[in-house]
Formats: structure tokens, C-alpha cells, sequence
């Protein structure tokens, strides 16, 4: 998968808490960069 606006320097750190790719994307949807983190903490919780 090719997430729009994260370039393959970025993926490997796609997951990771904090982490926020794109500065200028971020300020106009705000969010701290832990939506991934938090989604694959659940799916893992859920064995999948």
C-alpha cells in the first residue's frame, strides 16, 4: 500500500506512537500521530 502523501522513507515508521510524517498535512488535521499506533495495538490485542 502507498498511503497518499507518505513516501517509502517514511513506512517503516508508519506505526510507531508519535510519529507524524508530513508537518504541513498535520497542522490542518491536527491528531498526535498515534491513530496507527492505536489501530495495530488493537488488531494485534485481537490476534490478527
Amino acid at each position: 500500500d502507498s498511503a497518499p502523501g507518505v513516501s517509502s522513507e517514511h513506512l517503516p515508521r508508519l506505526f510507531d506512537r508519535f510519529y507524524r510524517v508530513e508537518a504541513s498535512r498535520n497542522r490542518a488535521s491536527g491528531g498526535a500521530g498515534l491513530g496507527l499506533a492505536i489501530s495495530r495495538r488493537i488488531v494485534e490485542a485481537h490476534h490478527g
